[in-house]
């Protein structure tokens, strides 16, 4: 193995050459831009600064940059388009995910669905669970509001509550909910859940 390869098959370990590859020309190691292929210098004694600085003003890498802020989503009538990557959105989709299915605040925190998300959107970026645990609440606080606006805004005024209360067998705890049913101007009927208590079977 001679200097050449060794300089090509050694380690790069800044995050620039995800960019970038190390290629020979003219017997002279180079560093090809992967969005608009020009050459620097490629050399590990030659740094990365440069690399930097060309990434940050490359105008193909910006434009691939603006396309991959875009995704696939379908509409109302399963017609797809393209629509902006809002991760916000994203976000709020998987506080509601946790909510719906009950699901641990620990399980963001495994690297199986870390991998997951990555796969599926490379941009999202995967919350901690204390940040989940305040989105989560973020979301029951709108919830909460809409629920009390639409009761408030009853003409009649008249809502009949119902309790539920069931057991799980096999983990042993019992829930109850505490249900608002009521009929709004338009004759639709709502149903509301007020509260919701999950408690240990003895």
């Amino acid at each position: 193995m001679n200097a050449y390869d060794k300089e090509i098959g050694g380690r790069t370990r800044s995050d620039v050459w995800k960019h970038f590859q190390r290629v020979i020309i003219n017997e002279e190691i180079k560093s090809q831009c992967n969005y608009c292929k020009k050459l620097l210098a490629g050399k590990s004694t030659n740094g990365t600064s440069t690399m930097k600085q060309h990434l940050n003003r490359c105008p193909k890498r910006r434009l691939v940059g603006d396309i991959r802020q875009m995704f696939i989503k379908p509409d109302l009538k399963g017609v797809l388009s393209s629509g902006p990557y809002d991760e916000k959105k994203g976000r709020e989709k998987l506080g509601k995910m946790i909510i719906m299915h009950d699901y641990p605040l620990s399980m963001v925190e495994h690297s199986g669905f870390k991998d997951f998300t990555n796969t599926i959107q490379p941009l999202f970026k995967c919350p901690s669970r204390n940040t989940l645990k305040n989105d989560i609440m973020r979301i029951y606080s709108e919830e909460r509001d809409k629920v009390m606006s639409l009761i408030e805004n009853i003409d009649s005024s008249r809502v009949a509550i119902t309790t539920d209360m069931w057991t799980s067998s096999n983990q042993k705890r019992g829930f109850m909910a505490v249900t608002a049913h009521f009929i709004d101007k338009s004759w639709t009927l709502h149903s509301k859940i007020l509260r919701y208590d999950k408690y240990f079977l003895t």
